[in-house]
């Protein structure tokens, strides 16, 4: 939810994108087909490029040969912009739970990990504000 709000709050900005990896790997597939909106390039530019990529549910995608591939690509690349770009990652898992390449990069001197404590904000009933 933060990530979403955070992404939805910059894209005024410039290109922001907000997806699950499995959203994001089934984008790519798809842009394989004859009829697709719009072309591998074109869809894989468009996350690679964008200013703020924002990538929920980090350890929930099946990691099958080509989605690591592609995932470790973008990750990579991502890394590799340094300043120019902002990439956020949100998971329930602790880093051990990660591959190796995304923690290495996850634990260099230019990137900020913050852990939030405290329930699943999904299961837990929000009131709506008081009325003033």
């Amino acid at each position: 939810m933060i990530i979403d709000r955070f992404a939805r709050e910059v894209d005024s900005h410039g290109i922001s994108v907000y997806m699950t990896p499995a959203g994001l790997l089934s984008h790519l597939r798809a842009a394989y087909a004859p009829d697709a909106p719009s072309s591998f390039d074109e869809t894989w530019d468009r996350v690679t490029r964008a200013r703020i990529l924002a990538l929920d549910e980090l350890d929930r995608w099946n990691p099958m040969a080509w989605a690591q591939e592609k995932f470790f690509d973008l990750i990579d690349n991502r890394y590799r912009e340094g300043k120019s770009v902002l990439t956020t990652f949100a998971c329930n898992a602790r880093l051990e739970g990660l591959p190796g390449y995304l923690t290495s990069r996850m634990a260099d001197y230019r990137c900020a990990m913050f852990t939030l404590e405290g329930p699943d904000q999904r299961r837990v009933s929000l009131k709506p504000p008081d009325s003033v």
